[in-house]
């Protein structure tokens, strides 16, 4: 027979997956793209969801406003990439030095009386890893393309098929429907 402690751990351990299940499941949606043109037609940068990317035109959700550009206006584009940036890295960094350093400070003064410096060697040592992480987190959240061609952006659309034929899209990103 199994231990009731164990069963609650297990019970408690799996809780949270039952949770994150249950979301929206159709929530489907392109990458936030950035996009620079030549042509003084467009709004210049034009910035929102990547919608659909065709042979010869780029499909944007901006400002509640479906927009088609044409690939050979696109000078440059800047894909977020959905990785943590800087500030998540600054957040678990302090959360963790907070913790780590709260459990060695109480550890060590249940056996020592001068532990004045551990939690102060903790926070320094979570903060010096997080200002190494930072720069590289930040810098890997954008990727950005010159002169992009059509399949350099096809996988971060919402359709990368392309424009679906009764062009009905809704947009939960910017509330459209």
């Amino acid at each position: 027979m199994r231990s009731p402690r164990l069963v609650v751990a297990i019970a408690v351990l799996c809780a949270p997956a039952c949770v994150i299940a249950r979301g929206d499941r159709n929530l489907v949606h392109g990458t936030y793209v950035r996009v620079d043109t030549d042509q003084g037609d467009w709004p210049h940068p034009l910035a929102g969801e990547l919608v659909a990317v065709d042979s010869d035109s780029l499909w944007v959700f901006q400002d509640r406003e479906l927009l088609s550009v044409p690939m050979d206006a696109v000078s440059r584009a800047s894909i977020r990439r959905s990785v943590p940036g800087g500030r998540t890295a600054l957040i678990w960094s302090l959360l963790g030095g907070l913790i780590t350093g709260g459990a060695l400070t109480a550890a060590c003064a249940s056996v020592a009386s001068d532990c004045g410096s551990v939690f102060t060697g903790t926070m320094l040592a979570w903060g010096i890893s997080a200002a190494v992480a930072i720069p590289s987190m930040e810098g890997s959240r954008y990727k950005r393309i010159r002169e992009p061609l059509p399949n350099d952006l096809r996988s971060y659309a919402r359709f990368p098929q392309g424009l679906p034929p009764d062009r009905r899209i809704s947009c939960g990103l910017c509330g459209v429907a």
